[in-house]
């Protein structure tokens, strides 16, 4: 829902990011990487691909990347 949402409203529902649900999904990159790095089991070419697949202007790409952004360019 918050996809549709986001999409019918050209991403103005982001000003509505103290509501969990609208934060998770703009910041899920971020939320994920802290919860990884708090395993701390993950490889950091992994963890960079997690941080970095809503980017569009990547530096370094690693195959964990072109994964992701292939899978979610796909939703």
């Amino acid at each position: 829902i918050i996809v549709i949402l986001a999409k019918l409203t050209n991403n103005k529902i982001k000003k509505y990011s103290s509501i969990k649900k609208i934060y998770i999904y703009y910041n899920h990159p971020f939320e994920s990487v802290k919860i990884l790095k708090s395993i701390d089991d993950y490889d950091s070419d992994f963890i960079y691909a997690i941080l970095k697949h809503h980017e569009i202007e990547v530096i370094n790409k690693n195959k964990y990347l072109d994964i992701l952004i292939e899978s979610d360019n796909r939703n």
